[in-house]
């Protein structure tokens, strides 16, 4: 049976005080609310010092409050018993160690968080109750606040990657306007826009409480800190304005909600109207312009409502494949040339992807033809590429340049020990521990092989390293095949390279060998897998990723023709965005069932400011 705590009231001293020092219940309670959803109230009076900073990062770790409130309680009491009774309140930052003892030795140790918030262990944004899901309260963080917030701690550069806010977002809107002349956000002029935040929106399913799907939702800023590799080929080229990948997630990502059911939310319309904050010695009002929102496949046909993609994919023709043409479908039932490319923005032929307009798009998109509606939907490269079309080219086994001897599995294990070997000597990580039949998804030979791992950064890796092996292996009598195969490898290798060692804007020079190799790695896939079915391999299925890969090396091209900006297709990758929902996802895994949405936001938030 567990131990309670009896707590008795002590009675009044004194003669109670006058009616109107009483503070009424309603606004007292409003004042405690209020105190909690700010962050306010005990914040100085309980300073967190090292403790308080183990005990939220150990919160945020997965550990429950119980045990950590409990830690605290026993370390409490070795300290009273070696140095005395009042020995934690001497300690300087005794009052919160002495707080977080008392909730766990009172049975409250729920109240953990809200002692963490009010000793600034947390971002204090508050929490926004409205009826999604069926009509069901949930909790949000409204990107209101969240920009609110950013304000009060002096960190609305967060926004533009550290640059200066004004002069960073009138230039990228300079730039953009070549682009999308016609976008809502221009009506105004450039000059309008210097406090105009280009935002992506995102969202996709995590594995959360007992590995259920949750659905995370949230934005990002286009601009940011850098892409990760650092760009080295045109320091010059990004005109300020840099990717948004480096950095911590939680710093550079907005969460919005995450809920158990998929759900279309207008969440980022509130912001669009202004946000009225302090910016140093001036007043300003902050809108958040959505340029697109961003999703894997299976996300972006649950959220957009889209009748055209793989799920429809046909013989000889059905319903369409793709929501930016009409591939797929009796206008273009043949899409494996360039007929597609007349079934796009202003043909005839161009029908909307969805029966009824998304609320999404009907209110974040106003005055904009149906292409560009569905364009909004951006093209996620990340999928498309490291988890899409490259990752068919991991059939190294195809080359018969290894012993014969041995079982497949044999053979995939002297693969993988080459694989490593090559990534250590040339510094890069490699995350799968081996190579199974499983991870090829090559269960049978007559079945299409294609790489399963879970991070999409080994496809690089792989791409390197089949490249180089084939190079090292391949002579001038060697079977065209091979050849081929070396020169897709290559192709896609450079396509990715150029990408990541540039920023927001591509050079015209960068964005030409882009195309030239993008266009290269088409033609060369298509040929290898002519070439397989004229052998009858199963080898390179020409999956739907592919027809969407054309599309990104068309934009490219279209872009090289109005000789003006060139936005870097990686802005719409989701590689980051798919590190922040797993890491949202799992801290939903140590909260309760009951309190599934608030108790994350709440562990979201101590993240954030450990981060931020």
């Amino acid at each position: 049976m567990w131990p309670r705590t009896i707590l008795k009231k002590k009675a009044l001293v004194g003669p109670p005080p006058k009616e109107e020092e009483q503070p009424k219940p309603k606004k007292k309670a409003k004042a405690k609310a209020a105190a909690k959803g700010t962050g306010q109230g005990a914040a100085e009076e309980a300073a967190p010092g090292p403790v308080g900073e183990a005990v939220a990062l150990s919160v945020t770790k997965g550990v429950s409050q119980e045990v950590a409130t409990s830690l605290v309680a026993a370390f409490a009491k070795e300290v009273r018993a070696a140095f005395g009774k009042n020995a934690v309140s001497k300690l300087e930052y005794g009052r919160l160690i002495e707080k977080l003892a008392r909730a766990h030795e009172t049975g409250h140790a729920s109240a953990c968080r809200d002692l963490l918030r009010n000793s600034a262990l947390s971002a204090s944004m508050p929490l926004t109750t409205k009826k999604l899901c069926g009509d069901r309260d949930h909790q949000v963080i409204s990107p209101v606040d969240y920009v609110r917030e950013l304000a009060a701690n002096n960190k609305l550069e967060n926004l533009t990657g550290g640059e200066p806010l004004k002069s960073t977002f009138r230039a990228f809107w300079e730039r953009f306007q070549y682009l999308r002349p016609d976008h809502p956000a221009l009506a105004h002029g450039v000059e309008a826009c210097a406090c105009s935040v280009p935002i992506l929106l995102f969202g996709d399913e995590g594995r959360a409480l007992k590995k259920q799907a949750a659905m995370v939702l949230g934005w990002e800023p286009m601009l940011g800190f850098g892409c990760m590799t650092h760009c080295t080929d045109d320091p010059e080229s990004h005109h300020g304005h840099k990717l948004n990948f480096d950095g911590s997630t939680y710093k550079t990502r907005m969460l919005y909600t995450i809920m158990q059911h998929a759900q279309e939310d207008l969440w980022i319309q509130e912001a669009m109207q202004g946000v009225v904050v302090q910016h140093g010695p001036e007043t300003i009002r902050v809108h958040l312009i959505p340029v697109g929102i961003k999703c894997d496949w299976p996300a972006l046909v649950k959220l957009g409502q889209i009748k055209r993609s793989f799920y429809c994919d046909a013989t000889p023709h059905g319903k369409g494949i793709c929501h930016l043409c009409m591939a797929n479908t009796a206008a273009c039932p043949d899409y494996s040339g360039d007929g597609w490319k007349e079934t796009m923005q202003h043909s005839e032929a161009f029908t909307a992807p969805w029966d009824v307009v998304p609320a999404l798009v009907s209110q974040l998109c106003p005055g904009v033809d149906e292409w560009q509606q569905a364009a909004f939907y951006r093209l996620d490269l990340f999928h498309i590429c490291h988890k899409g079309v490259m990752a068919e080219l991991v059939t190294l086994l195809d080359m018969r340049l290894y012993p014969a001897r041995g079982s497949f599995e044999d053979r995939l294990g002297l693969v993988y020990e080459d694989l490593k070997s090559f990534a250590k000597s040339e510094k890069l990580t490699l995350h799968m521990s081996g190579l199974t039949r499983t991870l090829v998804r090559f269960p049978e030979n007559d079945t299409y092989p294609s790489g399963t791992w879970f991070k999409g950064a080994d496809t690089t890796v792989v791409l390197k390293f089949l490249a180089s092996f084939l190079q090292a292996h391949l002579g001038p009598d060697s079977d065209d095949y091979l050849k081929c195969l070396l020169q897709c490898c290559q192709a896609g290798n450079k396509f990715l390279s150029i990408l990541y060692h540039n920023e927001l804007w591509l050079p015209s020079a960068a964005a030409r060998n882009v195309v030239k190799h993008g266009n290269m790695f088409v033609y060369t896939y298509k040929r290898l897998a002519s070439m397989a079915y004229a052998r009858a391999m199963t080898r390179y299925l020409l999956i739907p990723k592919h027809h969407l890969f054309k599309h990104i090396v068309l934009t490219l091209e279209e872009q090289l023709k109005q000789k003006g900006p060139i936005l870097n297709p990686l802005c719409d990758s989701r590689q980051m965005c798919e590190d922040f929902i797993n890491k949202i996802s799992t801290l939903g895994r140590s909260v309760s069932q009951q309190k599934f949405c608030e108790a994350t936001l709440l562990q979201h938030m101590l993240c954030v400011q450990r981060n931020w």
